[in-house]
């Protein structure tokens, strides 16, 4: 494997952690009813 693929791979790796991370704060505030959704 290239490094570029590499890099590739682990960029996107990075973004869906972030992505997962929104996801679990956005759950938490809507359980904690703060944010009308």
């Amino acid at each position: 494997m290239s490094t570029l693929d590499k890099n590739l791979l682990l960029e996107m790796f990075r973004k869906m952690e972030e992505i997962r991370r929104m996801d679990l704060k956005i759950a938490q505030l809507v359980k904690k009813e703060k944010c009308p959704v």
